[in-house]
């Protein structure tokens, strides 16, 4: 069978949940209704053993890189990794991992609280993702 989309893809967007079906269809250039069979198993049921695993990969990913990351964090994860054209893969996992750790940190300590309020503290990221930020707040250049 000469597949007009890509499997392995649509097996992930399936596996995630994060997409409507509608969404994930007009990705693939498919029909809702046969995403959802696909997710079901009713077509395709060759299929749903990889559905299961690679949601199964996402769940246990998700406990461990920090199921607590905020809805932000997780948006610019996404935006980060979706649109990032022209962008070195090394410099989006820096700054990948610059979102997760800033994210994760626990609450700052109460001394913390008045420094935050004279700006954001930028001394932790990236030389490259500082001067990402910098240049899209429109900063100084070094």
């Amino acid at each position: 069978m000469d597949l007009k989309y890509n499997e392995n893809q649509l097996i992930v967007d399936i596996a995630e949940g994060r997409l409507m079906f509608s969404e994930i269809a007009a990705n693939h250039g498919i029909d809702a209704s046969y995403v959802g069979k696909i997710a079901r198993g009713s077509r395709r049921p060759e299929l749903t053993a990889r559905i299961e695993k690679v949601a199964e990969c996402i769940r246990r990913q998700n406990r461990r890189l920090g199921s607590n990351l905020t809805r932000l964090a997780w948006t610019r994860l996404g935006q980060l990794t979706v649109a990032a054209e022209g962008v070195a893969d090394e410099t989006q996992r820096k700054a990948a991992v610059d979102i997760i750790k800033l994210d994760a940190a626990d609450a700052p300590p109460p001394q913390a609280a008045a420094a935050a309020s004279a700006g954001p503290d930028l001394t932790n990221l990236s030389d490259q993702t500082k001067d990402k930020v910098l240049s899209e707040l429109g900063g100084p250049a070094d």
